[in-house]
């Protein structure tokens, strides 16, 4: 409690609270939009993860299809286009393994689909060797290739759900239909390879390519409800380019020929070139949302750090400037007292009290102390000039009275001449001692004259220090109205608090309920994938009509996985909400009670401040007592005043007395001479 000693330390805490709490606010506040920053940064990784995968599967795509053609013709053809293959696809996988090794902090479910990334891009060397070696058929080639694209695809898809904000999830969502549909394409021109090149349609190569048309078609209107406008148009161009429209009017020809039956084009390579090329198309396509993709999620990135920066410099300015309002606020306050007690002390000590500058400005409280002030030096002033004149008139009373009497004497010795020796020396002493008890009744009367007006003085003195007190002690009780009115708003601000932890409570409670919905979805999901798998049985179980049955089963099949996946994902989340809204609550728990401590310390300023008003008061009434004793001690001295001039007129008979003995006692002439001597020498 020392540093609270002084009234301005005291003023400073009570101003800085509301600053404290809304730096605590600010804070928490400064702390979410931090975690939003890493969290865009995180995404913005993810996004470059997911062009870098993008970039590798259309290089092991192309791979794939040089792969079959140098299987196809036995080692003979295609090998330096193998190998220059192979070049790029290393080059688009060298920097890979490790972007993945950070595919942990993307969550369990991303993390698991990396590390089937991984195993699958582990065996790409003893497949590659199997290739050269032609050890390996085309369906076993095309499969594996096939497999590891499959992989990295459904590590794009995986990344949606990584992703929290709903806009850049929708985009990623729309670019990994588009990437899956592209893989569709490339699967299309390898099956469609083969079978123009037997030049004869089997059943079983039939629902292949009817699949494979079908899961472009899905993909496609997948991409098209995700994707942005100006993203279609680019789609819409690249479909109808001529290779694009060449290899569409294939696609019917094939699945317009009953199974069985040959064929009416054969011409595999054409096949082959024109489908290329509708892949080269739609991966410049993929080129355009990948930097979609990245300046979306550098956008957001971007964005998060403007508001973390704004909140960072918004709170600091707005604290540091409650925090000179404080100080300005407690100096305005505490200097104009501290100056008025300065002042004050040197009046009181009577140091250089009549150019003694006294502020006069600040507060209306602040101006009355001074106007009282004032009045104090006023009155110091005029009783050291009454004390100054009242020495100068009794040094001029001296002078007088020193010349009577050298008049008096010379005049008694003009009268008296050389009278009355015999009774010279009775004569003589008593003059002399009427002479003596004139001046002390003279002194006297001067001197009872100078108490009473000193005393009236200090009474008027005392009246002004009175009224000064009681303004004083007005000033002192209105601080305590204001120290009370800020203890009020403390326990106002504590209430406030409870609330905002009740409210964080019934949001817990909330999360809670989510939770249970989830899991209810979560159910839904799985029965789901049951009836979607039972719907797979039936479609296999009637053949040829059920062939797009099947499909759309499929289809639902992965939905239903995915609705698991991402159920599981919110009651994460939902768990994480629970955790923050409990760490809620404990904050909002301590700052309710700091506030309580600040409604503390507002008690014992205002007692302190009841205090100091009972002690000011006491004060005013001491002084109202001294004016009262002043008064009486001027009263008595009006007597002692009386008093003096009663026995003054004594004095005078005495003289009397004295000149009529001197005038019968004219033989006491020579003494009277030598009296009148002693006379002029004193």
């Amino acid at each position: 409690m020392i540093l609270l000693s002084s009234l301005r330390a005291r003023i400073l805490v009570v101003a800085l609270a509301p600053s404290l709490a809304f730096a605590g606010a600010a804070g928490w506040t400064v702390s979410d939009q931090w975690a939003r920053r890493a969290e865009m940064d995180r995404v913005e990784s993810l996004v470059g993860l997911a062009s870098r995968i993008s970039a590798f599967v259309h290089e092991a795509q192309r791979e794939r299809g040089a792969s079959s053609l140098f299987l196809g013709a036995k080692g003979a053809q295609f090998g330096p286009e193998l190998a220059a293959q192979r070049v790029r696809t290393d080059a688009a996988l060298a920097d890979l393994p490790g972007a993945m090794a950070a595919a942990t902090q993307y969550g369990p479910a991303f993390a698991a689909r990396g590390a089937g990334f991984g195993q699958a891009l582990a065996g790409l060397a003893d497949q590659r060797l199997a290739v050269d070696a032609l050890t390996a058929g085309v369906p076993q080639a095309a499969g594996y290739y096939t497999g590891l694209i499959g992989e990295g695809l459904g590590l794009v898809r995986a990344m949606g759900g990584a992703i929290d904000e709903a806009g850049l999830a929708a985009r990623a969502n729309a670019y990994a239909a588009f990437l899956a549909m592209k893989e569709a394409a490339g699967q299309e021109r390898a099956a469609a390879s083969a079978v123009f090149a037997s030049g004869n349609l089997d059943l079983a190569a039939a629902r292949r390519l009817a699949t494979l048309s079908a899961e472009q078609a899905t993909y496609a209107g997948l991409f098209r409800a995700g994707a942005e406008a100006a993203q279609t148009t680019l789609l819409d161009a690249a479909e109808a380019t001529e290779p694009a429209r060449a290899v569409a009017r294939l696609r019917r020809i094939a699945q317009e020929t009953m199974p069985g039956t040959p064929l009416a084009f054969r011409d595999a390579p054409s096949w082959f070139g024109l489908a290329t090329q509708r892949i080269d198309a739609l991966k410049g396509v993929e080129d355009r949302l990948t930097a979609d993709l990245e300046a979306a999620a550098g956008a957001l990135r971007a964005r998060a750090d403007r508001m973390l920066t704004l909140w960072i410099a918004g709170g600091l300015a707005l604290f540091a400037l409650s925090a000179g309002l404080a100080v300005w606020l407690g100096t305005a306050i505490a200097r104009p007292l501290a100056r008025m007690a300065q002042v004050l002390t040197a009046i009181g000590r009577d140091q250089g009290t009549a150019d003694l500058a006294i502020p006069s400005g600040g507060p209306r409280e602040v101006r009355a102390i001074a106007a009282a002030a004032v009045a104090f030096r006023d009155s110091v002033a005029e009783r050291r000039a009454a004390r100054a004149a009242q020495e100068r008139l009794a040094a001029e009373a001296s002078a007088a009275q020193r010349a009577a009497a050298l008049g008096l004497a010379d005049s008694f010795e003009r009268q008296v001449g050389g009278i009355v020796a015999a009774v010279s020396a009775a004569a003589a002493q008593l003059e002399a001692s009427a002479h003596g008890m004139a001046r002390t009744a003279q002194d006297t009367t001067d001197l009872s004259r100078t108490v009473a007006g000193s005393a009236d003085s200090a009474a008027r003195s005392a009246d002004t220090v009175a009224a000064a007190t009681e303004e004083l002690t007005a000033s002192v009780r209105e601080i305590g109205v204001q120290v009370g009115a800020s203890a009020d708003l403390a326990a106002a601000a504590t209430r406030d608090a409870d609330g905002t932890a009740s409210e964080v409570h019934r949001l817990a409670q909330a999360a809670g309920s989510i939770g249970e919905i989830v899991a209810i979805i979560s159910q839904i999901a799985g029965q789901t994938n049951l009836l979607a798998l039972n719907a797979t049985i039936e479609a296999a179980r009637a053949g040829e009509a059920g062939r797009g049955f099947a499909v759309v089963a499929a289809e639902v099949k992965d939905l239903a996985t995915q609705t698991s996946r991402a159920t599981e994902e919110i009651a994460a989340k939902v768990a994480e909400i629970t955790g923050s809204t409990e760490a809620s609550v404990r904050s909002i728990g301590s700052i309710t009670e700091v506030i309580r401590n600040l409604a503390r310390i507002g008690a014992e300023i205002a007692a302190m401040v009841e205090e100091q008003g009972a002690a000011t008061a006491e004060i005013a009434r001491t002084t109202a007592q001294t004016s009262q004793d002043t008064r009486g001690v001027s009263g008595h001295m009006a007597g002692v005043g009386e008093a003096a001039a009663a026995a003054s007129r004594g004095s005078e008979q005495v003289l009397r007395a004295a000149g009529d003995l001197s005038r019968q006692a004219s033989d006491l002439r020579e003494a009277a001479e030598g009296f009148l001597t002693r006379i002029r020498a004193a």
